[in-house]
């Protein structure tokens, strides 16, 4: 049976403040590239493990997963960890704890140990890499009535975000919470599996009849970071219904959200309970236990008063005593860029047009980073259509440019998300060959975000994209701006607690910026392999689904080797029997090339479908059948063995070996028959009076392949017996003592309609 391997998608159009410290960051000698593919470099997470990938296989494949005997790889400051071989060319070292917060490592590995032909200068490789440098922020989120029939017990809600992953028990510790009179409180976790995101609720909170205090305090002593703090938070008097706060929340629809002491009653109508300044009345409203949600009919900027009236009622129909007053900063959206749609293939129709969205922005930097058609198999080796991972290994960065966002749409607001469309034509060299990274980012001078003056530095660091002519590297190849960001790390002003406010330089990193892999091609590729080593490739244009006949489809292996070469037929197909398992399809057709992977991984799953169907051994398949379903002990079985040879490797009249076994595993019978009529084979068998009941198995062999059925020997007691007794009279007498009659037995059974008399 065949199974389904892949198809290419189209794409739808449409804080702590850190010391400096002096790092360098140096591309691989090239005289390495000869050996080392590629290995781990830059900030990474402390639990990360590090690879060295090498350009050749360099031990068998058996030892893969197998812990590293001799000691190739040692670090300073010194690491503790297993070296293992994940494949034949990648060394993994997996540290048996996670690594310390903001460390430089600096790594060496035995390069004359991998290679026996290596020259002596480079017998040994040296690169380095950080570790994050660990923080932490909390954020409260209010007061929760569990119950809203009583307001006395409470619940606060929040969480704790770490910039890297930290121990859930060492988190744990960082947090104490103390009510007067009701002791420390009990807290509640819940944590991700990233290990960043840690939230609590505080339970058990006492709400009386005065108003009283949590006070929270905090040390990050624990996990690595010297901050430490405390809050009081007010628990307001029971009766006291008020508003305990209100901010702006800032998403794609915008609104206010304002915290109540006491769940709201749901059924009232707020129009004209909330005033905002300089606003409208037309107000959309939602009720979430103690939350109000305000949604204005447009975008608001600036600082408006918001007043909150006391006909708002509670769930017991109390009105709020007071009024609540607040004064809120509507800011702007912060600057972002986001992609529209999915997938990675751009057909050729009028250019090669990129959809993307941004928001307050005027310009963006765009660039494209080039994947040669000659290392696509190489980049697929590691990667999906999608990845990023190694591309400095296998093409370079072609093009960077300044988009000013009002030549691609003269109407676009600023303030709110808009659509734009890059021409890539313009941009790049035309090659449907290649693969291309299109990557946008932006600067802090093309934000239209407000900010405070004063709120960050003028230094030259503060604009992360850098664009001028003269920057690039040592080989004369462009440097990318999404590499840039590591320069943060080491920046005098950074601050983690700014990295998400847009007035502040770490905002301006690739957090924020967004890349999309794209080949222009309109092939379209769908493949199957068998398991008997068949192929079917079949090949469209993705702009008419037309079938593409005379394309060449090639088959390569994992090591890029080619195992296959042939051109599809009138219908676009090419069905074929391949000796080795294929890693890659490649379709040409003209100047424009697809490509996909026929690994395991990325077939596409039939796990909603019913195709487990029958597995076929060397092209054979077998049938057997008896005449009934069930047989009682020491009844005649007589079946029937059906063999389908399409393929015609069985010669005429092949042998077939019957085996039948007893529910204990115990051969019976064995017997082997040459002779047969179109492939039908006759077994006629029995089984003793004294046989055992249960499962048989009947088994038979052919060619090589081994076929097994049950059969089912049981004794057989009727579901249900119809009795007619008949003496000839209606009553029976005590002087009738000889009689005669005619009984009539009729066994049921499972025959629908059918009635079998004994």
């Amino acid at each position: 049976m065949m199974g389904w391997f892949g198809m290419i998608m189209l794409l739808v159009l449409g804080g702590c403040k850190k010391k400096s410290a002096t790092i360098e960051y140096k591309e691989m000698d090239p005289a390495y590239s000869s050996y080392v593919y590629a290995y781990t470099s830059g900030i990474i997470s402390r639990a990360d493990p590090i690879l060295i990938k090498f350009n050749d296989i360099v031990v068998d494949l058996e030892k893969a997963g197998q812990k590293l005997q001799s000691k190739l790889i040692s670090f300073s400051p010194s690491l503790d960890g297993t070296a293992v071989w994940e494949d034949g060319r990648t060394l993994k070292f997996i540290p048996s704890e996670p690594m310390p917060s903001g460390t430089r490592y600096d790594v060496n590995v035995k390069l004359g140990k991998v290679y026996k032909d290596v020259p002596s200068n480079l017998s040994n490789f040296d690169f380095a890499f950080h570790t994050k440098q660990q923080n932490f922020n909390i954020e409260f989120e209010g007061l929760h009535a569990p119950e809203e029939t009583n307001l006395a017990k409470q619940q606060l809600f929040g969480m704790i975000r770490t910039a890297d992953l930290a121990d859930n028990e060492q988190v744990e510790e960082m947090l104490e919470f103390y009510q007067k009179g009701n002791k420390n409180l009990a807290v509640t976790w819940t944590h991700t599996n990233n290990q960043r995101d840690h939230k609590f609720i505080v339970d058990k909170v006492v709400r009386g009849e005065s108003a009283s205090a949590i006070n929270a305090s905090w040390n990050g002593k624990k996990i690595g970071v010297d901050q430490k703090d405390k809050r009081e938070l007010e628990v307001p008097a029971l009766g006291d219904f008020k508003v305990m706060d209100a901010k702006v929340v800032q998403e794609k629809e915008q609104y206010i959200l304002a915290i109540f002491s006491d769940p709201l009653l749901k059924t009232q109508n707020m129009k004209g309970l909330v005033k905002i300044s300089n606003g409208s009345d037309d107000n959309r409203y939602t009720i979430d236990g103690n939350r109000l949600r305000i949604y204005t009919p447009r975008r608001i900027q600036g600082t408006h008063d918001i007043t909150f009236l006391q006909g708002i009622k509670n769930t017991a129909n109390f009105n709020m005593k007071n009024k609540g007053e607040w004064t809120l900063s509507f800011e702007g959206i912060k600057p972002g860029v986001r992609l529209v749609g999915k997938g990675v293939i751009l057909p050729d129709n009028n250019g090669l047009i990129f959809p993307f969205e941004a928001v307050s922005l005027n310009s963006i930097d765009v660039e494209v980073f080039k994947i040669y058609q000659n290392n696509i198999l190489q980049f697929l080796q590691n990667n999906e259509y999608d990845g990023s991972w190694n591309l400095r290994q296998v093409g370079r960065v072609v093009h960077q440019q300044k988009v000013n966002l009002t030549d691609l749409n003269p109407n676009a607001k600023y303030e709110t998300w808009n659509r734009y469309a890059l021409d890539l034509s313009n941009m790049v060299e035309k090659d449907p060959a290649a693969i291309y990274q299109v990557r946008l980012g932006f600067k802090k001078d093309y934000s239209s975000y407000p900010c405070n003056s004063g709120s960050s530095t003028s230094s030259p660091e503060d604009n992360l994209v850098f664009l001028e002519p003269e920057n690039v590297d040592e080989y004369g190849d462009i440097i990318s701006f999404w590499d840039q960001d590591r320069w943060y790390w080491d920046y005098e002003g950074y601050e983690y607690r700014h990295r998400e406010d847009p007035c502040y330089p770490p905002y301006y990193t690739t957090n924020n910026f967004v890349r999309r892999n794209v080949i222009g091609s309109d092939l379209g590729i769908i493949a199957k392999r068998g398991n008997d080593g068949s192929a079917f490739v079949a090949i469209s244009n993705l702009l008419t689904t037309e079938p593409i006949a005379g394309a060449k489809v090639e088959f390569y292996d994992f090591q890029q080797q080619l195992i296959s070469s042939l051109t599809t037929d009138s219908d676009g197909v090419v069905m074929t029997e391949l000796k080795k398992k294929p890693f890659f399809v490649v379709a040409h057709n003209g100047a424009q090339r697809g490509y996909l992977k026929m690994d395991d991984g990325s077939s596409l799953s039939l796990s909603r479908f019913d195709v487990a169907g029958n597995k076929t051994f060397k092209g054979i398949k077998g049938f057997l059948y008896g005449e009934r379903g069930v047989w009682r002990p020491g009844d005649s079985i007589y079946l029937t063995f059906i063999v389908e040879d399409k393929l015609g490797k069985l010669p005429k009249n092949h042998p077939v070996t019957f085996e039948f076994y007893d529910p204990k595993g115990q051969l019976q019978q064995k017997t082997t028959r040459s002779q047969n009529v179109n492939n039908m084979y006759n077994f006629s068998t029995a089984t003793a009076d004294d046989a055992p009941t249960g499962n048989w198995n009947a088994k038979l062999k052919v060619g090589g392949a081994s076929f097994n059925n049950t059969v089912k020997v049981e004794t057989v007691k009727p579901n249900r017996l119809k009795i007619d007794l008949d003496f000839g009279k209606e009553e029976l007498a005590m002087a009738d003592k000889n009689l005669n009659g005619k009984l009539k037995v009729n066994w049921l059974h499972a025959c629908q309609g059918c009635t079998h008399r004994n």
